[in-house]
């Protein structure tokens, strides 16, 4: 195999590359879902000359789902990727499937499945220790006489240099997205090769954003502030010091630099471009002026990511508090999940994994929301506190005879046998004092028994803490919703 040369490695995938964060939502543009169908007809091929049918699917490394929009027909899929954006765009086309935030190198579900695919995301493995780890991950959760089937891009036998293009989707609001490709090989004497990639976004209006630039460490900033003020020092641009910072969070080094002065050479003088740019030939006045447009750039998009921010805070809350809705409704609980664990993200920090292993065939039922976001929100809190910030966080519903089960499973330290009927006293607590007032569970009681006239009970061993909430589905007057 030959991966793809990244200087950041695999680690951290899903924070180091802009695609994998920040335009996530463009990849459906970037590389339409029907691109897919070829690749996923071949899998499927392989899928055939299994012994037994590939009913339960795990594919590692998901990205955006679009393979998997051919291969779920048919089959129960749990899709897994590093990056928490691409998971959102794939749930949009694949609400059906279970999604899983981890890495594929780590990650153990404790479950089996027919088959195991690694797409091309297996490009991102840049050494033999990661690569061995993604090949143990697959056939962990491979049952006896499943399929691990791994399809990279390029292989070492089979690799050609070139450049290839695609994308042109529109998602029906005018937004356009496209790209260029060039692979090579710079070194045939070792394993790596060499993949470059050109974006173009184009807004609704028509409009091309100049995105900002990777975040830089302090001392990589630094040093590299260091050698742009030298290259505007020794070419003659005044009030380097000011242009520097600027340019660096652009992404612009003394390489770039030499390009764009090479462009102004060429322009020639006496001939303008853009509105407000300078004539051809001036250099120290088109750094200004690209000085200037990044700033009011990157000023602009900061105040929309902070409204987008606030706004999915508000909204989030609005749907955990209920505040604007009848205090007795008809509910997905769903819905209700999915905004307690947005209104706990911060806490839940990077260090937990969540598994929504959800059935979204399940009725909506009869409750009172506000109040089973607050049985939500102590139950998630108590497994954050049970696993010191490192573990699995299990969410899973399901169809537990004439009831709706909720369970929240983590891989905390457990509850004690000898206080396992205590829980649910008032007051009864095992955090330290000043951490905890022990109502927690009193409460969550009371909601779901005496309000919703359900049951929750909780299994424990050191690794495996279950509680289980079940509702009804009809109303007090027996009346399915």
């Amino acid at each position: 195999m030959a991966p793809v040369r990244n200087d950041e490695g695999m680690t951290g995938a899903g924070d180091s590359y802009r695609l994998y964060g920040e335009l996530a939502s463009w990849w459906p543009l970037i590389s339409p879902p029907g691109e897919y169908a070829d690749d996923a007809a071949l899998i499927d091929v392989v899928f055939g000359s299994a012994g037994a049918p590939v009913r339960t699917l795990l594919d590692l490394g998901s990205g955006g789902g679009h393979v998997a929009t051919h291969l779920k027909r048919g089959r129960s899929m749990t899709l897994v990727d590093l990056s928490a954006e691409m998971l959102e765009v794939s749930r949009l086309l694949n609400p059906e499937c279970t999604h899983v935030q981890g890495d594929m190198r780590s990650l153990r579900l404790g479950q089996a499945f027919d088959a195991v695919l690694v797409h091309d995301a297996v490009d991102y493995v840049t050494n033999e220790d990661d690569l061995r780890q993604v090949i143990e991950t697959a056939f962990a959760h491979c049952r006896p006489g499943g399929l691990a089937v791994f399809a990279p891009d390029h292989t070492a036998e089979t690799f050609r240099a070139g450049t290839a293009g695609g994308g042109g989707g529109d998602d029906g609001s005018g937004r356009q997205a496209s790209f260029r490709e060039r692979t090579s090989d710079p070194d045939p004497g070792d394993d790596w090769i060499l993949a470059e990639y050109e974006f173009i976004l184009r807004l609704a209006d028509g409009s091309e954003r100049v995105a900002s630039a990777p975040e830089l460490g302090p001392l990589e900033a630094a040093d590299l502030e260091d050698g742009v003020t030298d290259w505007l020092d020794d070419h003659d641009v005044a009030r380097s010091w000011e242009l520097a910072p600027v340019i660096v969070q652009a992404g612009i080094g003394p390489d770039k630099l030499g390009k764009i002065a090479a462009a102004v050479a060429e322009a020639g003088t006496g001939r303008s471009g853009a509105a407000g740019a300078p004539e051809g030939g001036d250099l120290p006045g088109a750094l200004r002026w690209l000085a200037d447009t990044v700033e009011t750039e990157m000023l602009l998009t900061e105040i929309t990511d902070s409204v987008d921010r606030i706004s999915a805070l508000v909204s989030a809350a609005k749907q955990s508090s209920q505040l604007d809705r009848a205090p007795y409704q008809v509910v997905d609980i769903h819905d209700l999940l999915d905004s307690t664990l947005a209104m706990l993200a911060g806490k839940i920090g990077d260090g937990i994994t969540i598994v929504r292993d959800y059935d979204r065939t399940l009725p909506q039922i009869p409750a009172f929301p506000g109040e089973l976001n607050q049985v939500w929100t102590n139950l998630i809190d108590n497994a954050i506190s049970a696993m010191s910030g490192t573990g699995t966080l299990t969410i899973r519903t399901s169809l537990d005879r004439d009831m709706l089960l909720v369970e929240f499973g983590d891989t905390g330290s457990g509850v004690p046998a000898e206080i396992k009927d205590r829980i649910f006293e008032p007051f009864f607590t095992t955090k330290p004092v000043g951490h905890g007032t022990g109502l927690g569970l009193d409460i969550s009681f009371r909601i779901v028994v005496g309000r919703h006239h359900g049951d929750i009970r909780v299994e424990s061993v050191p690794g495996d803490t279950r509680f289980r909430v079940r509702l009804p589905l009809t109303t007090g007057d027996g009346r399915r919703t």
